[in-house]
Protein backbone atom coordinates (compact mmCIF):
# COMPACT_ATOMS: atom_id res chain seq x y z
CA UNK A 1 0.00 0.00 0.00
CA UNK A 2 1.32 3.31 -0.81
CA UNK A 3 1.81 5.93 1.82
CA UNK A 4 -0.90 7.96 1.16
CA UNK A 5 -2.93 4.85 0.79
CA UNK A 6 -2.53 3.93 4.25
CA UNK A 7 -3.54 6.96 6.38
CA UNK A 8 -7.00 6.22 4.98
CA UNK A 9 -6.46 2.57 6.48
CA UNK A 10 -7.57 3.92 10.27
CA UNK A 11 -10.41 5.91 9.35
CA UNK A 12 -11.99 3.20 7.43
CA UNK A 13 -11.23 0.55 9.56
CA UNK A 14 -13.80 2.95 11.95
CA UNK A 15 -16.02 3.03 9.59
CA UNK A 16 -16.05 -0.86 8.95
CA UNK A 17 -16.72 -1.69 12.34
CA UNK A 18 -19.67 0.96 12.67
CA UNK A 19 -20.87 -0.68 9.37
CA UNK A 20 -20.43 -3.85 10.79
CA UNK A 21 -21.92 -3.20 14.59
CA UNK A 22 -19.27 -4.41 16.22
CA UNK A 23 -17.26 -3.67 19.03
CA UNK A 24 -13.41 -3.34 18.60
CA UNK A 25 -13.22 -7.16 20.12
CA UNK A 26 -16.41 -7.93 17.34
CA UNK A 27 -14.02 -6.76 14.61
CA UNK A 28 -11.05 -8.43 15.68
CA UNK A 29 -12.78 -11.75 15.39
CA UNK A 30 -14.18 -11.13 11.90
CA UNK A 31 -10.41 -10.37 10.78
CA UNK A 32 -9.11 -13.08 12.75
CA UNK A 33 -7.01 -11.04 15.21
CA UNK A 34 -6.93 -9.56 18.63
CA UNK A 35 -9.00 -6.07 20.26
CA UNK A 36 -5.54 -5.24 20.98
CA UNK A 37 -4.76 -5.21 17.35
CA UNK A 38 -7.80 -3.52 15.58
CA UNK A 39 -6.45 -0.66 18.55
CA UNK A 40 -3.39 -0.22 17.36
CA UNK A 41 -4.44 -0.09 13.76
CA UNK A 42 -7.22 2.19 14.39
CA UNK A 43 -4.90 4.80 15.98
CA UNK A 44 -2.34 4.43 13.18
CA UNK A 45 0.51 2.78 15.48
CA UNK A 46 0.74 -0.40 12.90
CA UNK A 47 -1.16 -1.21 9.83
CA UNK A 48 -3.44 -4.14 8.55
CA UNK A 49 -1.89 -6.14 5.47
CA UNK A 50 -3.65 -5.31 2.34
CA UNK A 51 -4.32 -9.11 2.46
CA UNK A 52 -6.52 -8.21 5.54
CA UNK A 53 -7.82 -4.88 4.48
CA UNK A 54 -9.22 -6.90 1.14
CA UNK A 55 -10.99 -9.39 3.62
CA UNK A 56 -12.36 -6.74 5.34
CA UNK A 57 -14.03 -4.85 1.90
CA UNK A 58 -15.41 -8.53 0.94
CA UNK A 59 -17.05 -8.64 4.46
CA UNK A 60 -18.49 -5.03 4.74
CA UNK A 61 -19.42 -5.27 1.35
CA UNK A 62 -22.66 -6.92 2.43
CA UNK A 63 -23.63 -4.01 4.17
CA UNK A 64 -22.21 -1.02 2.69
CA UNK A 65 -20.73 -1.86 -0.72
CA UNK A 66 -19.44 1.65 -0.96
CA UNK A 67 -17.33 1.80 1.92
CA UNK A 68 -16.11 -1.84 0.62
CA UNK A 69 -14.74 0.10 -2.29
CA UNK A 70 -12.46 2.44 -0.58
CA UNK A 71 -11.09 -0.61 1.51
CA UNK A 72 -10.39 -2.20 -1.87
CA UNK A 73 -8.96 1.25 -2.98
CA UNK A 74 -6.62 1.64 0.09
CA UNK A 75 -5.53 -1.60 -0.51
CA UNK A 76 -4.39 -1.31 -4.13
CA UNK A 77 -7.22 -3.37 -5.83
CA UNK A 78 -11.23 -2.60 -6.90
CA UNK A 79 -13.94 -4.56 -5.89
CA UNK A 80 -14.51 -6.28 -9.11
CA UNK A 81 -10.79 -7.71 -8.90
CA UNK A 82 -11.93 -9.13 -5.14
CA UNK A 83 -14.80 -10.36 -7.37
CA UNK A 84 -17.73 -8.25 -6.01
CA UNK A 85 -20.02 -5.72 -7.64
CA UNK A 86 -19.39 -2.14 -8.06
CA UNK A 87 -22.39 -0.49 -6.78
CA UNK A 88 -21.03 3.32 -8.56
CA UNK A 89 -20.99 1.14 -11.91
CA UNK A 90 -24.13 -0.79 -11.65
CA UNK A 91 -26.77 2.32 -10.51
CA UNK A 92 -28.75 3.34 -13.23
CA UNK A 93 -28.14 7.28 -13.49
CA UNK A 94 -32.34 8.06 -13.58
CA UNK A 95 -32.03 12.37 -13.37
CA UNK A 96 -34.75 12.98 -10.45
CA UNK A 97 -36.39 16.48 -9.57
CA UNK A 98 -36.40 17.97 -6.11
CA UNK A 99 -39.75 16.51 -4.92
CA UNK A 100 -38.66 12.90 -6.13
CA UNK A 101 -35.23 13.35 -4.45
CA UNK A 102 -37.49 14.49 -0.90
CA UNK A 103 -39.47 11.63 -1.30
CA UNK A 104 -36.31 9.41 -1.55
CA UNK A 105 -34.83 11.30 1.64
CA UNK A 106 -37.89 10.91 3.72
CA UNK A 107 -38.29 7.12 2.78
CA UNK A 108 -35.27 6.35 4.16
CA UNK A 109 -36.15 8.40 7.26
CA UNK A 110 -39.32 6.74 7.59
CA UNK A 111 -37.84 3.05 6.99
CA UNK A 112 -35.28 3.79 10.10
CA UNK A 113 -37.77 5.40 12.22
CA UNK A 114 -39.27 4.63 15.91
CA UNK A 115 -40.02 6.35 18.85
CA UNK A 116 -37.34 8.07 21.09
CA UNK A 117 -34.53 10.30 20.54
CA UNK A 118 -32.02 7.04 19.47
CA UNK A 119 -34.30 5.84 16.63
CA UNK A 120 -34.80 9.62 15.70
CA UNK A 121 -31.38 9.75 14.97
CA UNK A 122 -30.69 6.23 13.77
CA UNK A 123 -33.80 7.82 11.04
CA UNK A 124 -32.23 11.19 10.19
CA UNK A 125 -28.89 9.29 9.54
CA UNK A 126 -30.68 6.75 7.58
CA UNK A 127 -31.55 9.87 5.49
CA UNK A 128 -28.06 11.54 5.31
CA UNK A 129 -26.51 8.45 3.80
CA UNK A 130 -29.16 8.63 1.26
CA UNK A 131 -28.61 11.72 0.21
CA UNK A 132 -25.05 11.27 0.03
CA UNK A 133 -25.27 8.27 -2.05
CA UNK A 134 -27.42 10.49 -4.33
CA UNK A 135 -24.87 13.34 -4.11
CA UNK A 136 -26.50 15.75 -2.43
CA UNK A 137 -25.22 18.49 -0.42
CA UNK A 138 -26.97 19.83 2.37
CA UNK A 139 -28.79 22.55 0.39
CA UNK A 140 -30.27 20.54 -1.98
CA UNK A 141 -30.38 18.19 1.38
CA UNK A 142 -32.68 20.84 2.53
CA UNK A 143 -34.12 21.68 -0.68
CA UNK A 144 -35.86 18.29 -1.70
CA UNK A 145 -37.42 17.93 1.90
CA UNK A 146 -38.86 21.46 1.72
CA UNK A 147 -40.60 20.44 -1.94
CA UNK A 148 -44.47 19.21 -1.36
CA UNK A 149 -44.75 15.46 -1.61
CA UNK A 150 -46.53 14.35 -4.59
CA UNK A 151 -50.27 12.76 -3.87
CA UNK A 152 -52.45 11.11 -6.18
CA UNK A 153 -55.64 12.54 -6.58
CA UNK A 154 -58.25 10.78 -5.47
CA UNK A 155 -61.68 10.07 -7.67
Amino acid sequence: MSIDKLSLVPPLLVAAQSALQESQAGLGSVMGVSRKTIGWWQSGRTMPAPFQVQALARVVHAVNPALAGKLAAASDTTLAALGLDDPASDAPQVPLGPRALGDLLVCAATEAYGPGPRAMRAALLAALARAKELGLGVEQASSALRSEPQTAERK
